[in-house]
């Protein structure tokens, strides 16, 4: 059961880790869009992935923050992550 207080994650830490990084990529693709307007592939792809982004306005630049950061923080939801250990441990003592 060491091993468990040694591995725990933090589940607010997590999300807000997953939740900032999500927002700055998603500063990264705007800046990148901005710097290669030839390209044009990244305001169809922010359309795409964040419903209700429009290119380049300050609704569409809010929205795309807004979601960016909500995706981020339901990805960092780690609790289940926290609790696989103890169910698969409990069962290969079991079976020891």
């Amino acid at each position: 059961m060491e091993w468990l207080s040694e591995n725990w994650v933090f589940p607010l830490t997590v999300t807000w880790a997953l939740a900032l990084s999500a927002a700055l990529l998603c500063l990264l693709c705007i800046a990148y869009g901005l710097a290669n307007p030839a390209g044009g592939h990244m305001r169809e792809f922010l359309a795409i992935t964040l419903p209700g982004f429009e290119w380049l306005t300050p609704k569409g630049f809010f929205i795309g923050l807004v979601k960016s950061f909500l995706y981020g923080a339901l990805a960092g939801h780690v609790p289940i992550y926290n609790l696989l250990p103890r169910v698969f441990l409990r069962r290969t003592t079991a079976c020891s």
